[in-house]
């Protein structure tokens, strides 16, 4: 099988990429989900961006937090 990676924010968020993502998890291929998550508080926490994908019901294989600043 294969791996998958999907950013959280804006991309996960839109329905059919939400669904590629579902699909692709249920048909046994690996799921990586990457975010910015890298606050203690607030919307930005790691327990609070596994929350958003609950909601989005997204089963992923793992959350990888990626830090560092954009140019």
């Amino acid at each position: 099988m294969s791996k998958y990676g999907f950013d959280l924010d804006g991309t996960l968020e839109v329905p059919h990429i939400a669904q590629l993502a579902r699909d692709l998890y249920n048909a046994g291929h690996e799921v990586h989900v990457i975010t910015g998550a890298n606050a203690d508080t607030g919307p930005w926490t790691l327990e609070s961006r596994q929350a958003q994908l609950t909601y989005l019901q997204v089963p992923y294989t793992e959350l990888h937090r990626c830090f560092g600043k954009t140019l």
